[in-house]
């Protein structure tokens, strides 16, 4: 059945007959100044949207697939104890494993024990660099190494402690050493630090793409084999505003496949998600439960990659095994039991 066919009793009505109506029910008072609200961005709202709108859109392109993963993200300053966690997280619904490592003490074939790498994506987000660390990190993995991501993201720690790792030439000679390995998911964009910070969704866009430009400016000038192979994640903070969350990601994608495409790379990049913390709350913690839940389903929608949740007491608390799990279970709700996993581009059938 056409759709059309169920409306076929009732007139259509233009965008200009909806606003003619609008004002005659506000009785005088002004359409845009008590209607239409402008974002952070400048972006003004309107207080309802036609079909009329979308004609002049381009949304071609953006991703389909929903099959999002569960990630759970683990601190390794104890391998040990790291891989416990880790594997007990797999247990209970993890679907990938985000690893964040402090420094070279730790050793990956502990943080590795046990974990199937057939079955589960690990990422490594390090905190110093290192070529010889790496090495052992794709030494340890094997056949399986396909399944890693080493997130490597020399500029973000600069954006985040105003230093290089050791200099700006070194960095990136040790950046290039990396790259020779030739492991596809190598560069990360850690653009969550510009959402904490306070950007806004247009500049977090901006920096995301002008730190990515960095690095393909770099390969593009002395590394054309590095340039090809080369896949970035990005790694997002999802903020509180739920419609607009979900076209930052939409857009990230449309403005990343562009600069790929000048520089002739690949043009897929890999999102993984995390709740921002900027409107996380200590008196009233267990509203942070339904603000994450909420911005986890922007990321959904958004067509996130991996989403990462956050728990509910994370500002206040030390990370806990009741946090850590209810944070898992909202995202286990959402993809199980509320099917958001099984419906393709759910937010274009709104």
């Amino acid at each position: 059945m056409n759709n059309s066919d169920l409306f076929n009793d009732f007139p259509e009505t233009s965008t200009k007959a909806w606003k003619q109506k609008i004002q005659v029910d506000l009785k005088g008072a002004d359409y845009n100044d008590n209607l239409v609200w402008e974002s952070p961005e400048g972006i003004k709202v309107k207080p309802f949207y036609h079909s009329e709108d979308l004609e002049t859109l381009n949304l071609t392109g953006l991703q389909k697939n929903t099959n999002w993963e569960i990630g759970q993200s683990v601190y390794g300053g104890n391998a040990t104890a790291a891989n416990k966690k880790a594997l007990e997280a797999i247990e209970n619904g993890a679907e990938s494993i985000h690893f964040t490592v402090p420094n070279e003490e730790i050793a990956p074939k502990e943080l590795l024990n046990k974990i199937d790498l057939k079955k589960i994506k690990v990422h490594f987000n390090l905190r110093f660099l290192s070529p010889t660390y790496v090495t052992a990190i794709l030494d340890t993995a094997g056949n399986d190494s396909q399944h890693l991501f080493l997130n490597i993201d020399i500029i973000g720690n600069l954006a985040r402690s105003g230093n290089w790792f050791h200099n700006l030439k070194s960095d990136f000679k040790l950046l290039d050493t990396i790259l020779a390995l030739n492991h596809p998911f190598t560069l990360g964009v850690d653009l969550s630090l510009y959402e904490n910070a306070g950007a806004n969704r247009v500049q977090q866009l901006a920096y995301a793409l002008a730190h990515a430009n960095e690095y393909l400016n770099h390969l593009d000038q002395g590394n054309k084999e590095a340039l090809k192979n080369t896949r970035f994640n990005f790694t997002v903070s999802m903020g509180s505003d739920y419609f607009f969350e979900i076209a930052k990601l939409r857009a990230l994608r449309i403005l990343f496949g562009t600069l790929a495409l000048e520089y002739g790379t690949v043009s897929h990049c890999y999102i993984t998600a995390i709740p921002s913390k900027r409107n996380k709350t200590l008196y009233d913690y267990n509203n942070n439960l339904l603000r994450t839940v909420t911005e986890c389903m922007s990321a959904i929608l958004g067509g996130a990659d991996t989403i990462c949740n956050m728990s509910y007491d994370a500002i206040y608390h030390k990370e806990n095994e009741f946090g850590t799990r209810m944070a898992r279970n909202q995202l286990s709700l959402l993809k199980h039991e509320s099917h958001i996993n099984k419906v393709g581009n759910a937010a274009d059938g709104s």
